[in-house]
C-alpha cells in the first residue's frame, strides 16, 4: 500500500509534509509508512479516501482496479501547478450561472433601493483593509514583491 500512497502524492504533485498536513496527521507518521517501517492505520486510508474523493477505495487497500474512480478525468494541477489549464466549459457554465444571479440581485436591488438606507463603511465604524503589498515566492528561492498603486 505504501507505493500506492507515493502514487497519490505523485499524481496530486505535492511533497510527503503536504501531504500530512491535508490529512492532518503527523509527518513522521507518513514518513514511517512510506518508509515501510509502519502499515497505515484505518484512520489514514479512511482520512486518504476522504480528501482525495477520486481515489478508488478498493485500488488502494488491494491495489486492484485503477487509482482513479469511474467518473474522474485526469487532474489537470491547481491553480499554482505550472501545468494548470482551467476547464472552459465549466468556466462558461459558473460565469452564466453568476450573470444570471448578478441580474437577479440587480432586479432585486432596483425595486427595495428605495427601502435601503444604506451607509457607508465609515457610518458603520467598519474598517475595510486594503492590500499593502503581495510576496510571491519562486521555486529557485527567489521572489518578487508587489505593492498596488
Amino acid at each position: 500500500m505504501k507505493d500506492r500512497i507515493k502514487k497519490i502524492v505523485e499524481t496530486e504533485n505535492i511533497s510527503f509534509s503536504k501531504f500530512a498536513e491535508i490529512l492532518d496527521f503527523q509527518r513522521s507518521g507518513i514518513s514511517h509508512i512510506i518508509n515501510g517501517r509502519n502499515k497505515p492505520s484505518l484512520e489514514i486510508v479512511q482520512k486518504i479516501l476522504k480528501n482525495f474523493d477520486y481515489i478508488n477505495a478498493e485500488w488502494l487497500l488491494f491495489g486492484r482496479g485503477s487509482m482513479k474512480k469511474g467518473n474522474f478525468t485526469e487532474k489537470q494541477g491547481n491553480l499554482f501547478s505550472e501545468n494548470y489549464i482551467p476547464e472552459p466549459n465549466k468556466i462558461e457554465e459558473s460565469s452564466n450561472e453568476k450573470i444570471k444571479d448578478n441580474s437577479l440581485s440587480n432586479e432585486i436591488l432596483e425595486k427595495s433601493s428605495e427601502k435601503i438606507d444604506i451607509k457607508s463603511s465609515e457610518e458603520l465604524n467598519i474598517s475595510i483593509k486594503e492590500v499593502e503589498k503581495i510576496v510571491i515566492f519562486y521555486s529557485d528561492k527567489s521572489f518578487g514583491e508587489y505593492k498596488p498603486e
